[in-house]
């Protein structure tokens, strides 16, 4: 991620919550993104994205992308993903 703020307040979509992912939570949220979303399947991870002030979304439970879709449409500028 480059060291600067994030152009005007912007949606960043973050999949996975992994320490990695935990650093571009921080990272998003210092550089004045306007809303961080967070999604994945593990409990402990979602409630730390949570206490970095993310809002979660549990692949268990809900489809992220649909989730996405609606409110948020159009306003996302950076993903994240995890690859394998």
């Amino acid at each position: 991620m480059e060291n600067r703020p994030v152009a005007r307040p912007r949606t960043v979509a973050v999949f996975g919550c992994g320490p990695v992912r935990q650093f571009v939570i921080a990272s998003a949220k210092l550089l004045n993104a306007g809303r961080v979303i967070a999604a994945d399947t593990i409990p402990d991870r979602l409630e730390m994205a949570r206490a970095q002030g993310a809002e979660v979304i549990d692949f268990n439970e809900d489809d992220p992308v649909v989730q996405l879709v609606g409110p948020a449409a159009g306003d996302f500028r950076v993903f994240f993903e995890r690859r394998e």
